[in-house]
């Protein structure tokens, strides 16, 4: 009987591993707590124009993207702001190796495939070091693919360009 006593009271290494569990848990929670108001850079707004590119888009996607459509990253639900009438679509640039290994471009044959260039009217913040932050809370820099979705349809692009807007 003295027996069961002890081995109710005995630790384990599947008990330490749940204690610590529990604990990291707790500690990211604690860390997370207003983590977007933390990293956000503090200043005055700004109305920018992001340029960006979608390639190889089917050619019958490229009307899905109209002015004035509401634009949203595809990580949360607050626009990030709304689609311009510039739009300018060309047709899709494949880059292909020929039997002799010389490298070719080509456009998409039949023009299946049509790489679009728009831009979003949006906000957000310039860092004393030229960075940006959309909406004082998300980093975004040229060459950065972003993935964003309207009413409309769901995409990724890159950013070519962020300009300030007077």
């Amino acid at each position: 009987m003295g027996e069961n006593k002890k081995r109710m009271f005995r630790f384990n290494v599947i008990d330490i591993v749940i204690i610590l569990i529990v604990i990291c848990a707790a500690g990211s929670v604690l860390l997370r707590h207003n983590l977007d108001e933390k990293i956000s850079i503090s200043g005055h707004s700004e109305s920018v124009e992001i340029k960006f590119l979608i390639t190889s888009l089917d050619h019958s996607s490229g009307d899905s993207l109209k002015e004035g459509d509401s634009v949203f990253l595809s990580s949360g639900t607050t626009p990030i702001g709304t689609l311009t009438s510039e739009k300018t679509i060309i047709p899709a640039e494949m880059i292909l190796t020929l039997s002799d290994g010389s490298v070719v471009r080509s456009e998409s044959p039949g023009a299946e495939k049509i790489d679009l260039r728009g831009s979003i009217l949006s906000s957000g913040v310039f860092g004393e070091d030229g960075s940006f932050m959309l909406n004082g809370n998300t980093f975004i820099a040229p060459g950065m693919t972003l993935s964003f979705y309207t009413e409309n349809i769901i995409t990724d692009c890159t950013v070519t360009e962020i300009k300030r807007v007077d």
